[in-house]
């Protein structure tokens, strides 16, 4: 098929006449009505806020620090419903926790101190539950680095702990 030779500048009367068409037929809607004009884009390229838009409020909940205790396994935990304290021989374990003030400078626990009781040895004797009151302290860099347990009807009533990145550690009193 031939294809029909303009001669130069028809192109650009061509192109007049179709803005005109275009511009004729946005100027009215269906209702008869003009259409708004489109506005262009600021040079940023994000569209102008139209003043009737509303802005959005940030959420009013504060929210709570989030503090961590490191286990023996050196993995941060918040809230732990159980802590092993010994790491070696899994000696002394807190089950059942329940935690107060976590995130705040002191969070207490309440629950049960788990504890083997070496009768008649540490490797065959029975493990026995009692109850406990927990208190990490000393929060550093969102970590707490002090424990202390008070388990009053336990071979050992008081202890406390520090805890570092690769868990708790006794400490030796006296």
């Amino acid at each position: 098929m031939a294809q029909r030779m303009m001669p130069r500048g028809h192109g650009w009367w061509r192109a007049g006449v179709l803005v005109s068409a275009a511009v004729a037929l946005v100027g009215c809607g269906s209702s008869g009505r003009p259409v708004a004009p489109i506005r262009p884009a600021p040079a940023s390229g994000v569209p102008d806020t139209l003043p009737d838009t509303p802005t959005p409020t940030p959420d009013p909940t504060p929210t709570t620090p989030t503090a961590v205790i490191y286990g023996c396994d050196g993995q941060p935990v918040t809230q732990p419903d159980a802590f092993l304290l010994f790491c070696g021989d899994a000696g002394q374990t807190l089950k059942g926790m329940t935690w107060s003030d976590w995130g705040e400078p002191t969070a207490t626990g309440t629950g049960q101190l788990w504890s083997k009781s070496c009768v008649p040895d540490c490797a065959t004797g029975n493990v026995m539950p009692f109850q406990a009151t927990v208190t990490v302290s000393n929060l550093n860099n969102g970590g707490y680095r002090s424990l202390h347990v008070d388990a009053p009807d336990s071979s050992t009533p008081t202890e406390d702990f520090t805890i570092d990145p690769s868990g708790p550690l006794v400490v030796q009193n006296g």
